[in-house]
């Protein structure tokens, strides 16, 4: 009876260049019919070599299962090869066993991504609940040797240089193919609080900074100070050593005069060849004249000489322009680096002729401008303060965004390519939406923020933001967000 099922046409699924194609085949044989099913139960990756991702037979190890699992590998690189376009490179299988009792098929969790050069991945995936292990095996002279055993899925595709993109669906063939160029990164630069204090100066437009006045009404800036600096090393140790990046840290001292140097990413960005064309520094013009000395002579001539700088566009000019124009960096500039669409809430330090000029100088598509203002009809200083944008996730605080066609068209704007995440005034001023997207050590989306913004997040909006990252990094930053008014974002400059 299979051998005449087999002598009617089948459908056989086979990879060619990232697509699910559907090949009618006539089978000759009850052997093709297996060989179909298998096709269905494996993904193809043509990064790192090329690469054939199994669903394994078993729970068990390799060394366990011996030469059974051995065996398992051979045949699913026999039967790929057999698939797959005869010029497909194909040097690795690695074998998943899911933890799960009853995973869904393997072509519906992961797909290839030739924008990215790597692959995009059911959510799920990144989850411990839903962990996977691998055993890699690699075909070496008609035989498959065993190259690591019990790693987790996404730190051994980390290991392997492939880029994981993760997808809200479980069906990752619904979830469209980006473009070119990555959202975030594992590379970040921070300034140490070692001159920290509260900024008078900064304070005149910025309604979430608080001076700092102990219980007996006398200045506490030293103590205040101590705190911060507590508060700024637990951020970094759990950048470092929970997330796996690669923090670069600065410092300023007092004779600096420089009280809210914590914020990098205000005088600087950095943007990478895949979003402008070449590794280019931008330098911002500020509002105030104690922010202004941020951008010493010695640090810029440090990040030009490390990150190995093509191109330095300096608007830091625009401050002696009559009237003067501010763009401050990335607070002012909440970006989609995929989509290439830039966004700003106007206000004093975030001039609309600057950001225009700004997105003609790096090639941005589009320029959402929209005010935004507190409770108290205060504009917002800044656009990170309110709003954030991930790979596929977005956060905005459109209560403080008053005007209808306003909200409408930012919100029309995000929900193009990102799902977003409302929230009120009072968690943006709990800096909800002062968070960041980075990516830890396997190449993850995640989130970085603040404990307080964290808690004040519900647990309805962590479910939905779960879709899209893979954890939250999180550290207590009460201090710096009360005197400073900035949160974890204003705290990191990204390296691209």
């Amino acid at each position: 009876a299979r051998l005449a099922r087999a002598r009617h046409h089948v459908e056989c699924a086979t990879v060619s260049n990232a697509h699910w194609h559907v090949d009618s085949q006539r089978c000759t044989s009850w052997l093709a019919t297996r060989r179909t099913a298998m096709a269905s139960g494996w993904v193809y990756l043509r990064a790192a070599g090329g690469m054939v991702l199994h669903r394994a037979s078993s729970y068990a190890p390799a060394a366990a299962r011996g030469t059974s699992a051995r065996k398992e590998a051979r045949a699913a690189y026999a039967a790929a090869k057999r698939t797959l376009p005869i010029d497909a490179p194909l040097s690795k299988v690695l074998l998943l066993r899911d933890t799960s009792p009853a995973p869904p098929p393997l072509r519906h969790e992961m797909r290839e991504d030739h924008a990215m050069h790597g692959m995009v991945a059911s959510a799920s995936l990144a989850w411990p609940e839903r962990a996977q292990v691998v055993d890699a095996y690699r075909h070496v002279h008609g035989r498959m040797k065993i190259e690591a055993e019990d790693l987790e899925l996404m730190r051994l595709l980390r290991q392997m240089d492939v880029h994981v993109r993760l997808s809200p669906s479980e069906r990752v063939q619904d979830t469209p193919v980006v473009q070119s160029g990555r959202q975030s990164t594992d590379q970040v630069l921070m300034v140490s609080p070692t001159s920290f204090g509260f900024n008078a100066e900064a304070a005149a437009d910025n309604a979430f900074m608080h001076e700092c006045v102990g219980k007996d009404g006398e200045d506490d800036t030293i103590a205040v100070r101590d705190r911060a600096l507590m508060e700024h090393a637990g951020l970094v140790q759990v950048l470092r050593e929970h997330a796996g990046m690669r923090v670069r840290l600065f410092a300023h001292s007092q004779e600096h005069d420089t009280p809210d140097a914590v914020f990098p990413n205000n005088w600087f960005s950095t943007h990478g060849w895949e979003e402008a064309g070449a590794r280019t520094l931008v330098t911002y013009a500020m509002k105030s004249p104690s922010r202004r000395r941020e951008r010493r002579k010695d640090a810029m001539r440090l990040l030009l000489e490390e990150l190995d700088v093509e191109q330095h566009i300096d608007m830091a000019v625009d401050e002696d322009k009559q009237p003067p124009r501010m763009l401050e960096g990335t607070g002012s500039l909440v970006l989609d680096r995929v989509h290439r669409v830039a966004y700003v809430a106007v206000s004093e330090r975030s001039d609309v002729k600057a950001a225009e000029e700004w997105c003609e100088a790096l090639g941005y598509e589009r320029l959402v401008t929209f005010h935004a203002t507190d409770a108290l009809g205060r504009p917002i200083y800044h656009t990170n303060v309110l709003m954030a944008v991930g790979t596929s996730m977005a956060v905005v605080c459109t209560e403080s965004v008053e005007d209808p066609k306003e909200r409408q068209h930012l919100l029309a704007t995000l929900g193009q390519s990102h799902q977003v995440v409302e929230i009120t005034r009072e968690q943006m001023n709990a800096f909800c939406g002062n968070v960041i997207e980075v990516q830890d050590h396997r190449r993850l989306p995640c989130l970085a923020l603040s404990t307080g913004a964290m808690n004040a997040f519900t647990p309805d909006q962590v479910k939905t933001m779960k879709q899209h990252v893979a954890a939250f990094y999180h550290a207590p930053f009460d201090t710096i967000e009360r005197v400073g008014g900035g949160g974890v974002r204003c705290a990191i400059a990204e390296i691209f």
